[in-house]
């Protein structure tokens, strides 16, 4: 269930922020210059009087929309444990037409969205908009922290194609991609 949230816009923008990264992978620039990607959609969000910027309802009518960009759910609802030869095939499948994938991971609780940029059998390296997860037990039993977080004063981008191991990752649950 998605509620509205009344914390700083912030802390919920991992999905236009992942949204935007897909985007960008397949060629499709912001249509305005001097305005981040993420932003330039949630502002398009408002304007299109689209539904709440966490549903992947909202993004896939976003992108197609605005952009022309057709989207689709492949709901898990499980551990990557359960379900990690299913995930790896439908994800690289996906990879290799072309096409970009972002993923939703842990509980509603502290639920995320990530971009997958590659998957091998050391792990799933993705771009994570909110830094490099420092644990994800943490994360996972919805408790705060388990992030290195990007930090706005530096220049690196710690969350830029970080391998999620899976050792690190087998309790955790993916909601869909």
């Amino acid at each position: 269930v998605i509620t509205k949230y009344s914390g700083k816009i912030g802390s919920i923008m991992c999905n236009l922020t992942s949204l935007s990264m897909g985007l960008e992978y397949l060629g499709i620039s912001c249509p305005e210059q001097n305005i981040q990607f993420e932003d330039y959609l949630e502002k398009a969000r408002e304007d299109e009087g689209l539904g709440y910027r966490g549903s992947p309802d909202t993004w896939s009518e976003l992108a197609k929309n605005v952009l022309q960009v057709e989207m689709k759910d492949q709901p898990y609802n499980k551990l990557f444990s359960k379900v990690k030869d299913d995930f790896t095939k439908d994800v690289l499948d996906l990879l290799k037409t072309g096409k970009f994938v972002i993923m939703s991971v842990w509980p509603s609780c502290k639920g995320h969205i990530v971009r997958i940029v590659s998957i091998s059998d050391d792990g799933i390296t993705v771009d994570d908009p909110f830094g490099a997860v420092t644990d994800f037990n943490v994360r996972q039993k919805c408790n705060s922290g388990g992030y290195d977080s990007n930090d706005k004063t530096s220049e690196s981008a710690k969350g830029h194609h970080v391998l999620w191991r899976w050792t690190d990752i087998e309790n955790v649950t993916i909601k869909y991609i």
